[in-house]
């Protein structure tokens, strides 16, 4: 059978359009100061690419060849220019360009993230300060954290996974000091992990469960649920304000009962107070 000549070709999307395309004009500006620090790159015409997307491209038209051509010619200007369209060298040399602005456009992402992120920050900061033998600054960052931590009357998930890495670090502070012997924090370590992980799979078993009830062609093996379960029979855990709203949710889930529904809401009123 012929071909459709008529059938529309779809073009290939740009990931490095795409991702610009979502960048508000502040961010732009954001990514433009670190294209032009040295530390981050040292590529003129990838600084030149940027700004040529910026005016002509981005958010205003597809990445069309011809527009393709046109990019080229005005941030290769130290180039031959191309006769005709771009061959396979200067598609190349684009699309390279492309991929180091990309790159550099997720770097700048996670500077924004770092900024606004102080838990993350700390993270990446408490093992290269003890990589470093920054044993003083460390501890005050870490006892510092953890303080703040312990001191919110309610955490989320996510605040339970900082201090479980908070604990793992300290863990990992004291062995490299050789004081295992003399103290350790392996049980506030053992501790953390545990709610950690429990919090982390009763929170995907809501999502099974709840996907489970709207569609009869999905299913699941709780197999490793009925193991975690083990873990929730520790009296500690049983009566953790977090871990107790996820089981009566998904109880509810489960057997959409009225009695099950008033104790999920004593236990969302208890936990707010």
């Amino acid at each position: 059978m012929p071909e459709n000549k008529n059938k529309t070709v779809k073009s290939r999307p740009f990931l490095c359009i795409e991702l610009l395309n979502t960048f508000s004009e502040k961010e732009l500006k954001g990514l433009k100061e670190i294209l032009s620090c040295r530390y981050f790159n040292t590529d003129v015409h990838v600084i030149k690419l940027l700004e040529i997307l910026r005016k002509r491209i981005l958010n205003k038209r597809a990445f069309s060849p011809d527009l393709q051509l046109d990019v080229y010619q005005r941030v290769f200007t130290d180039l031959p220019k191309p006769k005709g369209d771009l061959n396979k060298n200067q598609k190349s040399l684009l699309n390279a360009k492309l991929n180091v602005l990309t790159r550099l456009a997720e770097q700048f992402l996670v500077c924004e993230i770092l900024k606004k992120d102080e838990a993350h920050k700390s993270e990446l900061l408490y093992p290269e300060l003890l990589e470093r033998k920054q044993l003083m600054l460390f501890n005050r960052h870490i006892n510092k954290n953890k303080k703040q931590l312990q001191d919110l009357p309610a955490k989320d998930v996510l605040q339970y996974e900082q201090l479980y890495k908070i604990e793992n670090n300290i863990l990992s502070s004291i062995y490299r000091n050789g004081q295992l012997l003399a103290k350790d924090n392996v049980s506030d370590a053992n501790r953390s992990l545990d709610i950690y992980y429990l919090l982390n799979k009763l929170s995907l078993h809501t999502t099974a469960v709840s996907l489970l009830q709207s569609s009869d062609k999905k299913t699941y093996d709780f197999s490793s649920m009925e193991a975690a379960n083990k873990l929730l029979d520790i009296s500690e855990y049983a009566q953790h304000p977090l871990i107790m709203l996820y089981q009566a949710n998904i109880e509810l889930s489960e057997t959409q009962d009225s009695e099950v529904y008033n104790n999920l809401l004593d236990l969302l009123t208890s936990s707010s107070m």
